[in-house]
């Protein structure tokens, strides 16, 4: 990834609810199910590295979220759908208040890239 980041279509973010662990992750399985055919987007550009998670304009001049890596709870994968989110807090918001931030890969060859498949777990 180095400095260049992975381009995303950014689909928004939703607020986690649920009574215990196995019910938030259920709320966001189905959540992410029924995202995946939304048709906006915005293309941004997803820097990750050891501090946390930034979401670029896709020139990266602008950033739209940041998020260290103590706020960051759970980051999850579909190659399948060729989607990527990240649960996380925001930064002055009560502790139990999550946020998931889910994105799609905006391009077919982004999706072959090395970084995209070491991303994913294809390759180590």
């Amino acid at each position: 990834m180095g400095k260049h980041g992975f381009f995303y279509k950014y689909i928004g973010s939703f607020s986690v609810v649920g009574e215990d662990q196995a019910s938030r992750a259920e709320y966001v399985r189905k959540q992410l199910e029924k995202i995946r055919t939304v048709g906006r987007s915005k293309p941004v550009v997803i820097m990750i590295s050891l501090s946390g998670i930034k979401v670029c304009s896709s020139d990266k001049q602008t950033v739209y979220m940041a998020h260290a890596l103590k706020r960051i709870s759970y980051a999850t994968c579909d190659p399948e759908c060729r989607q990527f989110s990240f649960l996380a807090r925001e930064p002055r918001g009560q502790i139990s208040t999550q946020y998931c931030h889910p994105a799609s890969v905006s391009f077919e060859e982004e999706m072959e890239s090395e970084s995209f498949l070491m991303l994913m777990g294809k390759i180590t």
